[in-house]
C-alpha cells in the first residue's frame, strides 16, 4: 500500500544533489526523481564517492579484471556507464561528478583515516590516491580529511536545497560511510548552505520486495525499518518507470554479476526516509536510540545520557551475548564553530574481558573510558573532554564477541 506515508515534493525552486557511493546507485534510488527534477527544469548535480572499481573474478568483456591496472580500467567503464545512464535522463556530463575514492573503502577513510594519519591503502587499485584524471581532484590521498573537503566544496558550489544520501541503516559499509561523509559535511556548512538531508535505501536483507522486475508494484519499506524511519513516498509515472528502467539497463557491469538488484529497484515509486535524532534530554536522563524497529544485531536496547561530564550509553545485550558479548560503539562529534576533520574520531569496545578505546587508530588510556556490567546491561561513559565537548554526535553500536564483531551499525545522530 503507498497509504499512511508522506509524499516527497519538489518546487522549481529546487536544486537537486544526490551522493552515490557508486555507479549505479544513483539510478536504483533516484533515477525517477531525477527525471521530475528535469521536467521542472531543476538543477541537478550527482556527486560519485567511487567508480565502482571493484575485483571482479568471474571473466567480463573477456577477461577477469583482478589486477590493480585492470580494476582502474573497471572504474573508467563504470564512469561510463553512469553517463550513459545519466543521459537516458535528460542530464549532461557536467551534470556528474566522480570523487575516485576507493571501492570498499569509504567506511575505513570514515573510521581509521583523519587528522595526519598516513592515507589508505588499497589493494584493490594498488594506490593510496585517487588514480583517475577525470575525477574531481586526482592524486587527492585516500584521507578523510580530503574526501569530506572534496564533498564540502561541492554543496558549497553547487548549494542544493535537497541532498539525497544513502540510508544510515543500509548493510554496505561504503553507502554507511557515504551518509556520515554527507551529515558531516552539511554540519560544516550551517549556517551557509542550508541543504535538507534526504536518505534512500538500496541494500537491505530480503529487499526490495518483490524481487525481480516488477514495474507495478510499490516500494515500501523493509518491515524492520518501516516504523523506524520518517518514509516519504515518489510516485512515479509509466514513463518515469520506463525512464528509470533504461537507466539502469545502461549500468551493463552490475546487471551482468548483480541483476536482480537493478531490476527490483523498478517499481511504479520511489522511497526516501530517514532515522529521526534523539535528542538529549535533562542531565542523567536516558533517551533511546536503538530499540523497537532500530535494532543492531545483539544489542536489544541501547539509550544515552549527559551524565557527570560524561557521554553515557546503556546496553541490553540479547541472552546469546550475555555471556561472552560486548559492544563496539563508535562516537564522532560536532561543535559549532568547528570542523568535522579537527573533532576527535573515538572507537570505544568494552566486553567482559575487552576494554579499548582509541581515536582514530591512536590508542587513549584505558582508564578514560569507564565499564559496568551487569548480567545482560552494559553501561559505558567517555568523558566530554575526550570528545571535544561537542554539540551533537554521530553514533553507532555493534555487538561484538571477542575480537569478532557480530551486528552492523546503524548511524544515529544525538543531539
Amino acid at each position: 500500500m503507498l497509504g499512511g506515508f508522506g509524499r516527497l515534493s519538489l518546487s522549481s525552486r529546487d536544486r537537486v544533489m544526490v551522493l552515490s557511493p557508486h555507479p549505479d546507485d544513483d539510478a536504483a534510488a533516484c533515477a525517477g526523481l531525477l527525471s521530475k527534477a528535469g521536467k521542472l527544469g531543476i538543477g541537478v548535480r550527482l556527486v560519485y564517492l567511487t567508480q565502482g572499481d571493484e575485483r571482479i573474478f568471474k571473466p567480463w568483456r573477456g577477461r577477469p579484471y583482478v589486477t590493480a591496472g585492470a580494476v582502474r580500467r573497471l572504474g573508467g567503464i563504470r564512469r561510463s556507464e553512469s553517463l550513459a545512464a545519466a543521459k537516458t535522463l535528460g542530464l549532461k556530463p557536467e551534470d556528474l561528478v566522480f570523487l575516485g575514492y576507493p571501492d570498499r573503502g569509504a567506511l575505513e577513510l570514515w573510521l581509521r583515516h583523519w587528522r595526519g594519519r598516513p592515507p589508505m591503502r588499497n589493494s584493490r587499485t594498488r594506490t593510496d590516491r585517487v588514480p583517475y584524471e577525470g575525477a574531481r581532484t586526482p592524486g587527492a590521498p585516500y584521507q578523510g580529511d580530503r574526501l569530506l573537503e572534496d564533498l564540502v566544496e561541492e554543496i558549497r558550489e553547487f548549494k542544493p536545497t535537497k541532498v539525497f544520501v544513502s540510508h544510515p541503516a543500509d548493510r554496505h559499509p561504503d553507502h554507511r560511510a557515504m551518509h556520515a561523509f554527507a551529515r558531516a559535511a552539511l554540519w560544516d556548512l550551517e549556517g551557509e548552505v542550508e541543504a535538507e538531508l534526504i536518505p534512500y535505501l538500496v541494500h537491505y536483507e530480503r529487499w526490495p520486495a518483490p524481487a525481480g522486475y516488477f514495474p507495478g508494484a510499490p516500494l515500501n519499506p523493509p518491515d524492520k525499518q518501516r516504523d523506524a524511519a520518517r518514509w516519504l513516498l515518489l510516485p512515479l509515472d509509466e514513463s518515469e518507470v520506463r525512464l528509470k528502467r533504461a537507466a539502469t539497463l545502461e549500468h551493463r557491469t552490475p546487471q551482468r554479476f548483480r541483476p536482480k538488484s537493478l531490476r527490483s529497484a523498478v517499481k511504479r515509486n520511489e522511497l526516501f526516509g530517514d532515522l529521526p535524532p534523539a535528542r538529549l534530554g535533562a542531565p542523567g536522563v536516558f533517551v533511546p536510540f536503538l530499540g523497537g524497529d532500530v535494532r543492531t544485531p545483539g544489542i536489544e536496547y541501547a539509550s544515552a545520557s549527559i551524565k557527570e561530564g560524561s557521554l553515557r550509553f546503556r546496553f541490553r545485550l540479547s541472552a546469546s551475548l550475555a555471556l561472552l558479548g560486548g559492544v563496539s560503539r563508535h562516537v564522532f562529534g560536532h561543535r559549532r564553530g568547528e570542523k568535522c576533520a579537527s573533532m576527535p574520531k573515538v572507537h570505544v569496545r568494552a566486553g567482559r574481558w575487552v576494554r579499548r578505546i582509541q581515536d582514530g587508530e591512536v590508542a587513549l588510556p584505558r582508564a578514560t573510558i569507564q565499564v559496568s556490567r551487569r548480567g545482560r546491561d552494559l553501561e559505558l561513559a567517555v568523558p566530554l573532554d575526550t570528545l571535544g565537548r561537542p554539540d551533537r554526535y554521530l553514533v553507532a553500536a555493534q555487538a561484538t564477541a571477542g575480537p569478532v564483531v557480530l551486528g552492523r551499525e546503524t548511524w544515529r545522530t544525538l543531539e
